[in-house]
Order: structure tokens, then C-alpha cells, then sequence
């Protein structure tokens, strides 16, 4: 999986931190905040090395998880990037068929270098 992730040890940049820099620096971001939350309680949900409890107070903070859009055209269907900004922590890269990483590449070497973050590929 692909995420960005703060450099040198900085803590994560907040939710809306990230979207006003994207909103700055993009054509167009689209955000979602259920869908946002969905995906970060599925992922919560499938760690395996957290018990039950820090689950459970882990959850409160991801409340505020976004599923952000950005590109410069909202018209493509081809040259935009979708990731999920979670509360203290990385923000996930969503690549939707197998050229997309390719494709957006340039996106999100932009989005890293407005956050301050490096581009992980876990």
C-alpha cells in the first residue's frame, strides 16, 4: 500500500490542514467524511495487533477520517488521486485499477511535497 507519511518525524498534519493545502495547491479536491470514516473503521477493524479497548478508544479521533479527491480537471476520469486522510496517522493511497498509480504519480509526488510528507510504499 502506498501512503504519505510526515518527514523526519513531524506529526501528522490534522484533517483540515490537509485539505487546505490540497485545496491551495489542486484544481479541485472532493472530500468525503463518511466515506472517510468507513474506511478507516474497516481498516481499524482488521489490525490484529490492538486489543479490543485500544480499538475502541482508538475509534473516537477517526471520526474525523476524509476521503479527499484532488486533481487539476475534474473532469478526468484518468488524472486524479483518491486518498484517505486518518487522524494521527498516514494518509492512505487509493489506487483504483492498475495503471492509476502510474498515471497519478505526478499528483502525488505534488500532494507529499505541499503536506511536508514522503511517499511510503509499504
Amino acid at each position: 500500500m502506498t501512503s504519505l507519511r510526515p518527514k523526519n518525524d513531524a506529526e501528522n498534519l490534522g484533517a483540515e490542514e490537509v485539505v487546505r493545502r490540497a485545496t491551495a495547491e489542486f484544481g479541485f479536491v472532493q472530500c468525503d467524511n463518511d466515506r472517510g470514516v468507513r474506511y478507516a473503521a474497516k481498516d481499524l477493524a482488521q489490525r490484529s495487533d490492538m486489543t479490543h479497548e485500544a480499538k475502541d478508544q482508538a475509534m473516537v479521533p477517526l471520526m474525523d477520517a476524509v476521503e479527499m479527491i484532488v486533481g487539476n480537471d475534474r473532469r478526468s476520469d484518468k488524472h486524479f488521486l483518491k486518498c484517505v486522510v486518518i487522524p494521527n496517522g498516514p494518509i492512505h493511497v487509493l489506487y483504483l485499477y492498475n495503471s492509476h498509480e502510474t498515471q497519478t504519480r505526478a499528483l502525488l509526488e505534488r500532494l507529499a511535497n505541499v503536506l511536508g510528507y514522503f511517499i511510503s510504499s509499504e
